[in-house]
């Protein structure tokens, strides 16, 4: 019987070990299933002899210790036990990679990575030593990085081995501690270890991010410790020049032969890192962090640290109080539900009370949610159900509400008053009450509620402008402008001044406002949100820009919204880590989950081939991945049920919504972006031959969404992106936004269903008579069929909103997640007359995507399972953070 298999019996009441992902000097870990609660878990398992040289009760007992630990950056333990004989504890799985595989990748880190990396790593460690816990193996192999943050694993599990097995460690062979990064005492096999002796491994773990190497090495274990014992560290700069001297100081500090010359503690250590004058450790605490008093906030899950990038920002200084940084907590029944349009989120502007975008009665549409900072619950806002955005009036009375393009409403926190504004798409308040948006995202208006709408801006047909905000100052505005089709990395900051209609270029970014301070706070696509001093005036920045946050991107149709929102005492809040994050499962025909799929990511389009045995699927690439464009790029993948092999069809640019040929030989993607702009592709499911052009948008004449064979594999479906009934567009024109066109390839396309509402994610029947389609004509999204024939006969399915649909093989049903996130089956008749023939519901085990999601996230199998993509639980943090803005502001340059 191997290893895994005999585990894996021990532990089948608990956990289903599916394999094993390594082994180290005292276990073997193994990825497995948490039979109790349903999710992924890591099992360590200590390797037979040294679980006999511990003892279980012995380890069970002082491991206990290490279970108390929660910090943001410490790898929870979540379990830990004793079966026959083999001692295992197991933690969560994470999405990411170890600090040692990042730098076997890039060897050195950029300094301010880095220096970030550091002060995570010091903060676990600050917050362990103030618990009385010493990790005593702190190396690149033991630090994960999620989401770009550390994640310190194995916490005091050394501990709980030494203080349980005593001497006889030495009968087993194996040490404690990893000897690059051991200090001189622990080298030297003193008992009695420290705090400190974290802050020297921790130290050397800088040392090599900076460096490429650890401190020091040599052919042999003595060899390396008698260079630790008796040898001075190479200085840093001789390294790498461009450390700076205060970095360099700090960790030569941390990296002192005797404990007495290190820092004291980690934090000590963390806040050397940040000051350029540092000349060396202090008797006393430098500072301290506490817990935010707040009701109903929790100090939990994955918190991403503020990462200082411009060490000219960094100077020492009084801080109006101490920075905290906590999770928001938000019940079940009322979290926060990001979409991919607009604000999911906003604080007020007294930072007192927050809105968001969360889930509606039910789990039904969503809808904005209302809640004081100092209370426990969520008022529900009415008239807001379908909401995609949310931002707060200046004078805190009402909130400015995207519901569905192009529709925004004001309305009444204290209830009653609901104004509709048509038109009025990426909205923004003016300081005096005044509304900002852009009109099919060719021209900006100005409008006050009940009033006629003003043009301030008309632009170019060529480019899309939008996310219009006014100054504070009120003599102008900042709004974004890039090439329609273009990635989000080549967008453009633009001031208008109101006196003069100049227009000025303020930089590169995808996302800006001035705040109340005056400082400017802009987005990069991926994710990065700076700040910069500003002049209002001149529409220049005075100074340098910092990289302060790094935040989940909310992005759609050339649009991003990042996820943060800044008070005017300078509280905020952002999300940390992925807004969507999805994985692919089977459901048998009653929506009882089979299993999940090793699918997981921001998916964008899922299709089974015809015999039901392969899935091309669409993964949208991280845009914080400095490895990615820009922007973000979405691959178009196949999968191989039967073997599991995995064939890459596309490398570059965004790829979403495959479908499938007839044959099943090829697989066709929407490209956006590239040489062709938006077009049409197709590419053999092997790849075995090169990508080909299907239609593109000169040939099409109109702007190419996604699209879908007939049965003859030479007409096509294609839904566009947006199509403008106005050119230019004048405030309150028609726009439609998207309409559903028949087309054969190379030729212009041919009407199919055009008017002025949204019609998306429309799919043919199998024996192309029919096509099923969404349109938001009734203010929500929902499904009819239609006859594909000149003037087909037209039936709605849906009543209350749903999700895009899929026909079953047969073409007999239609199938989709309505509003409630409830798996709809409506039985379709063709003959005499289209009708509605049945309509049943089927319970799921899982939670779909979003109904504001990617579309095609739903597929049947030939034998009667169905493929979902569903949500991956605490993808993301929402983080609340106090005085962090304040002190940066204080110790920017002026």
């Amino acid at each position: 019987m191997s290893v895994w298999t005999s585990v894996g019996a021990r532990l089948a009441d608990r956990y289903v070990i599916e394999r094993e992902l390594g082994a180290g000097g005292m276990a073997t870990v193994y990825l497995a299933r948490d039979l109790k609660h349903d999710r992924d878990v890591a099992i360590k398992v200590l390797h037979p002899d040294l679980g006999v040289a511990l003892g279980a009760d012995r380890f069970l007992s002082e491991i206990k210790t290490t279970a108390k630990l929660q910090h943001p950056h410490i790898l929870p333990l979540l379990d830990s036990g004793d079966a026959d004989g083999t001692l295992y504890y197991v933690m969560p799985v994470v999405t990411g990679e170890t600090l040692r595989a990042r730098l076997e990748r890039e060897r050195q880190l950029p300094i301010g990575d880095a220096v970030r990396i550091a002060r995570e790593v010091a903060g676990a460690l600050d917050y362990a030593h103030r618990h009385g816990v010493i990790h005593r193996d702190i190396k690149p192999e033991n630090v994960l990085l999620h989401d770009g943050q550390a994640l310190v694993a194995d916490f005091g599990i050394a501990l709980a081995v030494q203080t349980a097995a005593g001497a006889r460690m030495t009968q087993t062979g194996l040490s404690l501690g990893t000897p690059q990064y051991m200090s001189p005492e622990q080298a030297m096999g003193e008992r009695m270890i420290d705090a400190r002796s974290d802050i020297y491994a921790l130290g050397a773990v800088t040392y090599e991010m900076l460096t490429g190497d650890p401190p020091f090495a040599g052919s042999s274990v003595q060899a390396i410790v008698a260079k630790i014992i008796s040898e001075k560290p190479t200085a840093l700069h001789t390294l790498r020049d461009t450390v700076p001297p205060g970095v360099e100081q700090a960790v030569l500090t941390a990296l002192a032969k005797l404990p007495a010359d290190r820092f004291a503690t980690a934090a000590e250590f963390a806040t050397a890192l940040t000051s350029p004058t540092f000349a060396g450790p202090s008797p006393t605490r430098v500072q301290t962090q506490r817990a935010f008093p707040l009701v109903g906030v929790l100090a939990t899950g994955l918190v991403a640290a503020v990462a200082f990038g411009v060490w000219g920002w960094l100077r020492p200084s009084v801080v109006a109080g101490p920075v905290t940084r906590v999770a928001v907590a938000l019940p079940a029944s009322q979290a926060i539900e990001p979409q991919y349009w607009g604000f999911n989120f906003d604080l007020s502007h007294d930072g007192r009370r927050l809105a968001y975008v969360g889930t509606g009665p039910t789990k039904g549409p969503p809808q904005v949610w209302v809640r004081s900072l100092d209370a426990l619950e969520a008022t529900a806002l009415p008239g807001t159900v379908g909401a995609v955005g949310v931002q707060w009036s200046p004078d805190g009375r009402s909130l400015l509400v995207m519901i569905s393009r192009p529709e925004s409403r004001v309305v009444s926190v204290e209830g009653g008053q609901v104004v509709s504004l048509r038109d009025a798409w990426d909205a923004s308040w003016g300081p005096d009450g005044r509304i900002y948006s852009d009109v099919g995202g060719m021209e900006i208006v100005v409008r006050s509620l009940g009033g006629t709408p003003d043009t301030l801006y008309r632009g170019d047909a060529s480019f899309l402008i939008g996310q219009p905000m006014a100054l504070p100052n009120g003599r102008g505005l900042l709004f974004i402008r890039a090439r329609r089709g273009d990635l989000q990395a080549r967008a453009e900051i633009l001031g208008l001044n109101f006196a003069t209609k100049q227009v000025t270029k303020v930089g590169m970014g995808v996302w800006a406002r001035v705040l109340a301070s005056g400082k400017l706070l802009y987005a990069s696509a991926e994710g990065t949100v700076f700040i910069a001093p500003f002049d209002q005036s001149s529409f220049k920045l005075t100074g340098p820009a910092v990289a302060f946050a790094h935040v989940a991107m909310s992005s759609n149709s050339g649009r991003s919204y990042p996820g943060i929102s800044v008070a005017d005492d300078g509280t905020y809040m952002y999300i940390a880590g992925n807004l969507q994050r999805e994985r692919l499962v089977w459901l048998d025909p009653t929506g009882r989950l089979v299993s999940r799929l090793p699918i997981e990511g921001d998916i964008w389009g899922v299709a089974l081939s015809p015999d039901g045995k392969r899935i091309a699927y669409t993964l949208r690439t991280d845009t914080r991945d400095p490895a990615a464009n820009a922007g973000g790029t979405g691959d178009v993948f196949v999968a191989d049920l039967s073997t599991g092999a995995t064939t890459r069809l596309t490398n570059d640019w965004f790829s979403p919504r495959p479908s499938w040929s007839p044959d099943g030989a090829s697989v066709m993607y929407t490209r956006v972006g590239g040489p062709e702009d938006q077009a049409l592709f197709e590419r053999r499911a092997d790849a075995s031959e090169p990508e080909h052009l299907v239609l593109s948008m000169k040939q099409f004449g109109h702007s190419v969404g996604d699209g879908r064979w007939l049965p003859d594999h030479k007409t096509l479906i294609v839904r566009t992106y947006a199509d403008s009934a106005c050119s230019p567009c004048v405030a309150g024109s028609p726009v439609s936004l998207s309409n559903v066109y028949s087309a054969t390839s190379g030729q212009p396309g041919i009407p199919f269903v055009v008017g002025p509402a949204r019609k998306i994610s429309a799919v043919p029947s199998p024996d192309g008579t029919l096509v099923v389609y969404s349109s938001d004509e009734t203010g929500v999204d929902e499904l009819y069929v239609q006859r594909f024939s000149s003037g087909g006969e037209r039936l709605r399915v849906s009543n209350g909103g749903a999700a895009p649909a899929r026909w079953s093989r047969d073409g007999r049903s239609v199938w989709f997640f309505d509003q409630r996130g409830v798996l709809m089956v409506a039985s379709i008749a063709s003959r005499p007359a289209l009708a509605v023939t049945g309509m049943r519901e089927i319970r799921t085990d899982i939670t779909p995507i979003s109904a504001n999601g990617p579309s095609y996230s739903l597929d049947l199998a030939p034998d009667g399972r169905i493929l979902v993509a569903e949500n991956v639980p605490r993808a993301f943090d929402l983080v609340l953070v106090r005085n962090g803005m304040t002190d940066l502001q204080h110790r920017s340059t002026k």
